[in-house]
């Protein structure tokens, strides 16, 4: 059953944040795990093997890696939700995501490959937030040095996710 999460208020995430939120559409939260989920398969599906490692312009992210960063940071946003919808009241650090990316390996990996882990991953973040409490989606913790709510958290996925959909089809799918 559909609960109604709604839109997070100031003071529950921090100010950075604020534009991924915005980029989620005001309509039934957890359907749109899936939706997002479509729409960016949709985008990268059918690329060339080859444009996986396109990058933009010199210095940027090439697709696999932009993909493996969204990867990351899902799975760093979801792992905040859990410890904080289990009481941890433990500060959790922040991340460099430009670090992550460097420590990357995916020379080997295939475009196709990255998408099949970001949709099981997708999947489980999806379950993991249809079975929180209405009080749960309130929890806060702190992460990086700022309170963040669970249902911030939701939406920072979903939003990050938009964000990065919007550049690649900005930046770099009319030059694949």
């Amino acid at each position: 059953m559909e609960q109604t999460v709604a839109r997070p208020e100031a003071g529950e995430f921090a100010p950075f944040y604020a534009n991924y939120i915005n980029l989620v559409p005001a309509r039934p939260l957890l359907p749109q795990f899936q939706l997002n989920m479509d729409k960016t398969l949709e985008l990268l599906a059918h690329l060339p093997l080859e444009a996986g490692n396109f990058a933009y312009a010199e210095g940027k992210w090439s697709i696999k890696e932009l993909v493996q960063h969204c990867i990351d940071t899902e799975q760093i946003m979801l792992y905040r939700a859990l410890r904080f919808v289990r009481n941890d009241g433990q500060a959790l650090a922040g991340f460099d995501e430009d670090a992550y990316v460097a420590a990357l390996n995916l020379e080997q990996r295939k475009l196709s490959e990255l998408l099949v882990d970001w949709q099981s991953l997708r999947q489980f973040s999806q379950r993991f937030f249809l079975h929180l409490r209405a009080e749960d989606w309130l929890k806060r913790g702190v992460a990086s040095g700022k309170t963040c709510s669970v249902r911030a958290l939701a939406y920072i996925i979903l939003g990050h996710e938009s964000h990065h959909r919007n550049i690649l089809e900005e930046r770099y799918l009319p030059y694949v």
